[in-house]
């Protein structure tokens, strides 16, 4: 993976400040940049050390050094991410030098991590953490552990805003821009972006050209993407209709990927799968990977979030070696539309409560979160029971350092910093802020961006003036899914040039019907979590088109786990981690 470090000094008249190189890891082979100046060094490691990875002595703006890990579309927007309006693409760390400035940015939804600290003497900014350790480790500086962080991962498996394990080191939020002045020792932090939220597209003026125009945007904003990173490229296509879409968009523009499926056997998600490769031509390109519920179960760490910011030890992702299939493929540029459905579908509009009253009102009415969330307590609520706010009272009793945690506090500061930033006007906008730039955006990014050990990684339905767009949508037609269907209806089978029933699955029915199978769907599975966790075993495997890992990380053996069995199993291995890791130890 590719790996940045940034070392400022402030205080250059610190005692037993020596030359640091971090030891990043090498998986393939691969090249270095390093600069070394008497204020500030950075080390750069590219795994593919692409042509345009570091500029020197450019032109623009009489900057000295360009750093570019990611991509970025146009690619000339690297002196200038601030331009977000001319930007059609961007999954990337930058650092333009000059000779009075060091400016690093991170993509308006930092999809590729970075954490930093900084005090009096010194600042530092890497793609991981552990580097950041070691270094302070080296300059007898102390680290402070933060039980917050440790609580996020024990109660939700995720964290949210700037928190890590430490409270010297954040993690840097979406959007951001840190100057450095080389003159002053300034070192500013301001945010460069903020979303466009208005409601443009409405449901009670919604027309057939309002409709086209959407499409059209989303169309351009793929095919864009794929027509630049189509050499070498590959696709994770599942059973679900998002990575169906970018398969049909690649047929449409004469891109023939390499393709992996990852599923349970005879499970609908690999033979929906199956099948809209084989209609697509593409079935001698396609690599299935059958998964048994002992890969999930083994491999869960990987999901939990508590490595967030670290190499692993021997290998990145053990239920598929990515490295083997990449590199045996050739595979360049790794696409992957989990995201689609959350940004064009509703996803994160719908309750999926299972209690009667609730099942009857969102079938029948087609009520979901949008007439749910109206205040900031519907808002902190909401946002408190999907950070597993239920578990607080256990987690408090059993670990010491946890008793002074208050979530609610902690959800409150981060609407506040939502609020603040982007004044948005309803706090639905608020909740789906949060929900798309901290929940979803982070445990499903992180999981996905392990195949950057060996490829650079691509998802579609995050270019910018998408999903600009896709905010611009009532809420009202998103949560009963009439975009989406109508844009499938539309779109998606010219494109493969197939007929309309050809994918392997009618998403063609009305709202309620399709709703309805939803719930149909979810509760189904709620029946297998109950049947396999009363015997302990996985006795019947969902058929589902959830990934299996999260799958595992929603099921009730998972919750048992954080429930019940906190100091066995699963979370020891966990909280070794950490101890290793963090060299913390719980009490």
């Amino acid at each position: 993976m590719s790996e940045i470090y940034l070392e400022y000094l402030k205080n250059t008249n610190m005692l037993n400040v020596s030359n640091f190189k971090p030891e990043f890891k090498v998986y393939t082979p691969q090249k270095s940049f390093e600069e070394i100046s008497e204020k500030y060094s950075i080390y750069f490691n590219d795994f593919e050390w692409k042509k345009d990875s570091v500029l020197k002595n450019t032109d623009s703006d009489s900057i000295k050094v360009s750093i570019l890990n990611g991509e970025i579309l146009p690619k000339e927007k690297r002196f200038n991410p601030e331009d977000t309006e001319n930007i059609e693409y961007g999954s990337f760390n930058i650092i333009n030098i000059d000779e009075n400035f060091i400016k690093i940015y991170n993509d308006i939804f930092s999809m590729l991590p970075l954490f930093y600290y900084q005090d009096q003497d010194i600042f530092i900014i890497s793609s991981k953490m552990k580097p950041i350790i070691e270094r302070l480790k080296s300059l007898n500086k102390q680290l402070t552990e933060d039980e917050v962080g440790k609580y996020l991962s024990a109660s939700s498996g995720y964290m949210i805003g700037d928190y890590t394990f430490f409270k010297g080191i954040k993690y840097l939020r979406q959007g951001r821009k840190i100057t450095i002045d080389l003159k002053t020792d300034d070192i500013i932090f301001s945010k460069y972006y903020t979303y466009n939220y208005s409601k443009k597209y409405k449901k009670e003026n919604i027309s057939e050209d309002k409709f086209n125009e959407i499409f059209d945007i989303f169309d351009k904003s793929q095919e864009k993407l794929i027509q630049n990173y189509s050499e070498d490229a590959g696709l994770m296509i599942s059973g679900g209709l998002d990575s169906r879409y970018i398969l049909a968009q690649m047929e449409r523009v004469g891109v023939s990927p390499k393709l992996i499926n990852m599923g349970h056997k005879n499970s609908a998600e690999v033979i929906f799968a199956k099948e809209a490769v084989e209609i697509s031509g593409n079935s001698k390109n396609l690599d299935v990977v059958e998964l048994t519920e002992k890969d999930v179960v083994e491999n869960a760490e990987d999901y939990y979030k508590i490595t967030e910011g670290f190499e692993r030890s021997q290998i990145y992702h053990t239920i598929v070696n990515y490295k083997k299939w990449l590199l045996q493929n050739n595979v360049k540029y790794l696409y992957n539309g989990y995201f689609g459905d959350c940004v064009l579908g509703g996803t994160l509009y719908s309750r999926l409560d299972f209690d009667p009253k609730s099942l009857f009102e969102q079938v029948f009415y087609l009520t979901d979160l949008a007439d749910e969330i109206k205040t900031r307590e519907d808002c902190i609520r909401r946002i408190l029971k999907n950070l597993g706010a239920s578990r607080e009272k256990a987690l408090k009793q059993k670990y010491d350092g946890f008793k002074e945690v208050n979530l609610r506090n902690i959800v409150e500061k981060e609407i506040d910093i939502i609020m603040d930033e982007i004044n948005y006007e309803t706090y639905m906008d608020v909740y789906l802020h949060f929900q798309f730039l901290t929940r979803a955006h982070r445990h499903v990014l992180y999981c996905t961006l392990t195949s950057r050990a060996f490829t650079e990684f691509i998802h579609p339905f995050f270019a910018y003036r998408m999903f600009e767009t896709a905010l611009q949508i009532d809420d009202k037609i998103k949560t009963q899914h009439e975009l989406y269907k109508k844009y499938l209806i539309d779109r998606f089978p010219k494109y493969a040039k197939i007929t309309k029933s050809g994918w392997g699955f009618n998403c063609y029915h009305d709202d309620k019907v399709c709703r309805a199978g939803e719930y149909f769907q979810a509760f189904k599975n709620k029946v297998i979590e109950r049947i396999n966790n009363g015997f302990k075993k996985s006795l019947i495997k969902k058929d589902t088109y959830y990934d299996p890992i999260y799958w595992y990380y929603s099921s009730e053996e998972f919750r048992n786990f954080l429930d019940n069995d906190l100091k066995n199993g699963f979370i020891d291995r966990h909280v070794k981690n950490i101890e290793k890791y963090y060299n913390i130890k719980y009490e």
